[in-house]
């Protein structure tokens, strides 16, 4: 059956395709390309420029104040990252001594910043504050003893009392603490 086109050029078309499925387009005006205008590219260069200079001080005002906040962020960043990564550098040291070792166990960082969470950023021994540089790790019972590596034999210690202990036990440690408060601080 021939149709007359709905646009009203009065051509006959086929509404129906080779499968038997109704077009869905008029008369196929829809598949001719349009014409482009011919773009000038003078004029649209000239358009660019134009904006670019008009905004380019605005540009410059905003980088200007904003250049301290941003530095400031990339500062406190890097040192974001380097902390991490000193963490992750110690936290590799650990774990080849304890290959060294061969203790048993394992833990993550995030287990032993939980058990530092856990006795409150304190030493274990003297109760000192400590920080993310005065911070290091202590085994009650020492890898060279047999100790693990779980984060259970884990304490949080300050540097000078985690010296101090060395490859002692915790009774042995509490000992030797007790014979220099003697001989210094009870005479």
């Amino acid at each position: 059956m021939k149709a007359i086109c709905a646009c009203g050029c009065n051509s006959a078309f086929e509404p129906r395709d080779a499968r038997g499925r109704l077009r869905s387009f008029i008369h196929g005006h829809n598949r001719r390309k349009k014409q482009r205008k011919p773009i000038d590219r003078e004029a649209a260069r000239l358009r660019s420029s134009a904006w670019y200079y008009s905004h380019y001080n605005l540009q410059r005002i905003n980088r200007n104040l904003n250049a301290s906040a941003l530095a400031e962020k990339a500062k406190e960043r890097y040192w974001r990252n380097v902390q991490a990564g000193r963490e992750h550098g110690k936290h590799k040291v650990s774990k080849r001594r304890a290959r060294k070792y061969l203790a048993q166990g394992s833990h993550s960082i995030q287990q032993w910043m939980a058990r530092v969470e856990f006795f409150g950023w304190r030493c274990r021994y003297c109760g000192l504050i400590l920080n993310k540089q005065t911070l290091t790790t202590d085994h009650v019972i020492p890898l060279s003893r047999g100790g693990a590596e779980w984060s259970s034999n884990l304490v949080p210690a300050c540097k000078h009392c985690n010296y101090q202990k060395n490859t002692k036990t915790l009774h042995e440690f509490a000992a030797y603490k007790e014979g220099i408060c003697a001989r210094f601080c009870c005479t």
